[in-house]
C-alpha cells in the first residue's frame, strides 16, 4: 500500500501531463490535485461531536457489527485490516472529508483519482471545472457510478406569487446566486462529516427541491489505479 503522501503526489505528476506530452494526459485532475496538496488545518470538527464519519463493513460475517470511525479516528482506519482473499469490504463516508482523509482512503484502497475528481467537484474552482475533455467512453468508468437524491421540501411563503410570474423568477435567480457562493466557500468552511447539497430551487409557494448525490466505486483487489495494494 502507498503512503497518502504518495497517492497525493502520484495525483500531482498524472495532472502535469498535457495532451502534447502523453498520450494518457491528466489534465482533468489539476484541480483536484491542488486541492489535496492544501491544507486541512480549517477543518476540524469541535471535541465534544462524536458522530461517525466512516463506517466500515466486513463480508465476513453478517453477523459482524461495523467498526464506526470519527473524523479523529483516522489512524485506526488506516490500520484497520484490509480484507482477506476472497472477502470484501464496504465502506461509507458521510458528507465532507478534508484533504488528509481523501488521500489516506484514496492510498488505502488504491481509488481511481476519476471517482475523487467527479465527486469532489464542488470543491474545483468554478473556472476550471469544464476546461478540460473528460473521457466519454462508459468503459473508463464503468466501476463508478452516482445517484441522485432528490428531496421535495415544504417552504411556505406568500411571496411568490401563487408560484407563478415575475417574483418567482427573481427567487430563483437569487438562489442560484446562492448556491455558487455556497459551491465556493464549502471547501474552506465545511466541517467534516457536513451534508452537501449539490442543488437547490424553489418550485412554487409551498415546495423546493434539494438534490443530493450518493457516489459508488468499486475496486477489486489487487486491482486500482496505481495497480497494486
Amino acid at each position: 500500500m502507498v503512503s497518502p503522501d504518495d497517492y497525493t503526489r502520484a495525483i500531482h505528476a498524472h495532472s502535469l501531463h498535457s495532451i502534447k506530452d502523453s498520450i494518457c494526459p491528466g489534465t482533468d485532475y489539476i484541480d483536484l490535485a491542488t486541492w489535496l496538496l492544501q491544507d486541512t488545518k480549517y477543518c476540524n470538527r469541535k471535541p465534544e461531536d462524536t458522530s461517525p464519519v466512516a463506517t466500515l463493513y466486513n463480508s465476513i460475517s453478517a453477523s459482524e457489527e461495523p467498526a464506526q470511525f470519527r473524523y479523529g479516528d483516522l489512524d485506526e482506519l488506516l490500520e484497520h485490516p484490509r480484507p482477506e482473499k476472497n472477502h470484501g469490504q464496504i465502506l461509507f463516508l458521510q458528507g465532507f472529508l478534508p484533504q488528509d482523509w481523501i488521500s489516506a482512503i484514496g492510498s488505502k484502497y488504491n481509488v481511481d483519482p476519476q471517482f475523487l475528481r467527479r465527486h469532489l467537484d464542488f470543491s474545483l474552482r468554478p473556472d476550471h471545472r469544464d476546461a478540460f475533455s473528460t473521457p466519454t467512453l462508459p468503459s473508463t468508468a464503468k466501476n463508478i457510478f452516482e445517484l441522485s437524491i432528490i428531496s421535495i421540501l415544504y417552504q411556505h411563503t406568500t411571496s411568490c406569487d401563487n408560484g407563478r410570474g415575475p417574483h418567482l423568477q427573481q427567487v430563483r435567480s437569487v438562489q442560484e446566486e446562492q448556491m455558487t457562493t455556497y459551491s465556493r466557500q464549502l471547501r474552506f468552511r465545511a466541517q467534516a462529516g457536513d451534508s452537501i447539497v449539490r442543488a437547490y430551487s424553489t418550485l412554487d409557494d409551498r415546495y423546493a427541491a434539494m438534490e443530493q448525490r450518493m457516489s459508488v466505486c468499486h475496486v477489486r483487489n489487487g486491482e486500482g489505479w496505481l495497480r497494486k495494494w
